[in-house]
């Protein structure tokens, strides 16, 4: 049984050398094409990854039908001598060199457009998964938590007064700020369709989200008009630019005196 030598070395990203008894050749390609020259022409490869399936076609010097006039290191053709595979080997290294080159100027890996496409079409496909179940008109609970389809969602991050909450107002005067709370978030969903991205389960059982609708993120909204609070033993401080503006502004219950609404809480259990 005769043995079959083959080698190939990567001397660049995408970039390889081909070695065997047949002779040499320059393959370049990244995930799904590939392009080899060769002593017996060109051939290029279209391949769907992860499927096994791929197609290739020949360009350059057709092959003859006997070994007459083949050329050397070619099937049925005389043997390349020493000599013949060193002179293409010493043409292939050259190109190799060009190309190496080539890409390190202009700074792009022929592999690394197809491995960033595919890890975008990742997040983009999780995405869609983590959001298609949460998506569509919302009834508004109460300034921090919504309604979509019978599914219960609290907003993440912030934390707004309670339905029963009373504040005292610059005036002096208590008023229900839960109730205006409420009537904030309701303006802000009103006729629109509303996508929910789950962070996490509260001990209720509720899912715990960043809400959006075309015109924003809802949590940030209802911070930046003063409305919530940014929650921090939960949000790591990611609303304290729209709280520390509500507050400069004197906007929503930084107009006046609150209790946190935590302590409400606490304090009415």
């Amino acid at each position: 049984m005769a043995l079959r030598f083959f080698r190939r070395l990567k001397i660049a990203p995408g970039l390889s050398l081909n070695l065997s008894k047949r002779g040499v050749s320059l393959s370049a390609g990244g995930r799904g094409f590939r392009h080899t020259i060769g002593a017996h022409g060109r051939r290029s490869t279209i391949g769907l990854p992860g499927t096994g399936l791929s197609y290739s076609m020949m360009h350059g010097r057709p092959q003859q039908r006997s070994g007459e006039g083949r050329a050397p290191g070619a099937a049925g053709g005389p043997p390349m001598s020493a000599a013949q595979i060193g002179g293409r080997v010493a043409s292939l290294v050259l190109v190799c060199v060009v190309t190496f080159i080539t890409v390190i100027a202009l700074g792009h890996s022929p592999t690394l457009a197809p491995e960033a496409s595919l890890r975008e079409a990742i997040s983009a496909s999780n995405a869609t998964k983590l959001t298609s179940g949460i998506m569509g008109a919302a009834r508004v609970v109460d300034g921090d938590t919504l309604d979509i389809g019978g599914r219960v969602i609290r907003l993440w991050g912030i934390d707004a007064p309670e339905s029963a909450q009373r504040c005292e107002g610059r005036d002096g005067r208590t008023y229900e700020c839960g109730r205006d709370a409420t009537a904030v978030l309701s303006e802000l969903t009103r006729s629109r369709q509303v996508a929910c991205e789950a962070r996490d389960r509260d001990r209720y059982q509720r899912t715990v989200a960043i809400c959006r609708t075309e015109a924003g993120e809802l949590n940030a909204a209802m911070v930046r008009r003063g409305w919530a609070i940014d929650y921090t033993q939960y949000s790591g401080g990611r609303y304290k630019t729209e709280e520390a503006a509500a507050k400069a502004e004197k906007l929503g219950i930084w107009s006046g005196r609150f209790d946190l609404p935590s302590e409400w809480r606490r304090n009415r259990r």
